[in-house]
């Protein structure tokens, strides 16, 4: 059975990063920069983290995954969304197996029609998540983009964050989708391995410039603790797994984890750019491993497993349209076992935070087929 993980936020100290790559595949495990604030100190037990990409997998499926293929008529995905309407179904084609690429879900909950019998379906509307502590300006509409029901992210010329002027892109953060408005389907507070999955659309052209975050998971000790694990902010009672995307493309984790957990610094790469968390800022992790392509249609998904506290036992793996991509073990998720998974962080932005990061030009982000699931 393979098992994903949303990856490590290494620490600012020393642990022992392996990179177990393939012959036939080039990989590297970065730590790199976000924005500033203070760190703290505590003290744990050495780490050490293997790293493993791969380029190509074959994906288990359990007996009750099925592939759903729909057609759509909409128009062509040029950037520009059909239009801004907020009711309906998602339409286009997509992969059961794509979003829920591991077997083993015990529930659940997706906004593709293309779900599986332990998942709850949902409609991708404004009020399909519990939102809490959105950003001021931060702008996320419905609408219909390429066949499918989509949140638009603008990401505005000279944009760096959804909160500063000129705004770009979104933020906020949610335990999950809503049936009933008050309360997530699935609760990840009491999961010890689950998965987060979408999908993602930059338009043709796209200027990735320096790079930028995209959604990921998070967790803590409570809500509040639990949502400041980044910006440069560590804290020993949270930790946060988002993605990024770089120059030209390039893919990573980017992991928050708890400080005082030992890393070797000489184990973080030598690529431009890429600081070890003793600079303040968050672990890039596999970058260059796989790209975001523009002008198409990419699903991922984070299967993370967090670890027992006093034990380096986490672990990490993205998937890419249903094939593992990145594998990573022996992760120090949390000190504390009250450090549990808290919801997503839904964020996309340009940064960093300084001005040399900023979106270029005006150009759009799409995401579709928000599904979650808990495997134990």
């Amino acid at each position: 059975m393979v098992r994903f993980a949303t990856l490590a936020l290494f620490l600012l100290s020393a642990t022992s990063v392996v990179l177990d790559a393939r012959p036939t595949h080039k990989r590297r495990a970065v730590c790199n920069t976000d924005t500033t604030t203070t760190t703290k100190t505590v003290t744990a037990t050495a780490t050490k983290v293997n790293v493993e990409a791969v380029k190509t997998s074959t994906t288990k499926t359990s007996s009750g995954f099925k592939t759903v293929t729909k057609t759509t008529t909409s128009s062509k995905a040029t950037g520009t969304p059909d239009s801004s309407d907020d009711n309906g179904d998602l339409s286009g084609s997509v992969s059961a197996n794509a979003l829920f690429p591991v077997p083993g879900v015990n529930s659940g909950w997706s906004v593709a029609k293309a779900s599986i019998p332990q998942a709850k379906d949902v409609t991708l509307t404004d009020k399909t998540f519990i939102v809490h502590k959105e950003a001021s300006t931060s702008k996320r509409p419905v609408v219909t983009f390429s066949g499918k029901k989509a949140i638009r992210a603008r990401m505005t010329k000279g944009s760096v964050t959804p909160g500063t002027s000129p705004a770009g892109g979104f933020s906020f953060y949610s335990p999950g989708a809503t049936l009933n408005g008050n309360s997530p389907i699935v609760d990840l507070s009491k999961a010890n391995e689950m998965t987060f999955g979408y999908s993602i659309f930059f338009e043709e052209g796209y200027n990735f410039n320096l790079g930028g975050k995209l959604p990921g998971l998070y967790g803590g000790i409570n809500d509040d603790v639990a949502a400041t694990c980044s910006g440069g902010r560590h804290n020993p009672g949270c930790w946060s797994a988002r993605l990024m995307f770089r120059q030209k493309g390039e893919a990573e984790l980017y992991l928050y984890i708890p400080p005082g957990v030992n890393q070797n610094d000489n184990k973080c790469g030598k690529k431009a750019n890429s600081k070890c968390p003793s600079t303040g800022y968050g672990n890039s992790v596999g970058r260059g491993t796989w790209n975001w392509t523009p002008g198409k249609w990419m699903t991922v998904v984070q299967r993370l497993k967090l670890n027992t506290p006093g034990k380096a036992d986490g672990e990490a793996e993205v998937f890419i349209n249903g094939k593992s991509v990145l594998n990573v073990k022996g992760i120090t998720w949390r000190t504390n076992k009250a450090a549990v998974a808290r919801g997503v962080q839904m964020q996309i932005f340009h940064g960093g935070h300084t001005k040399q990061w900023a979106s270029p030009k005006d150009q759009d982000v799409h995401f579709a087929d928000f599904s979650v699931s808990i495997l134990n």
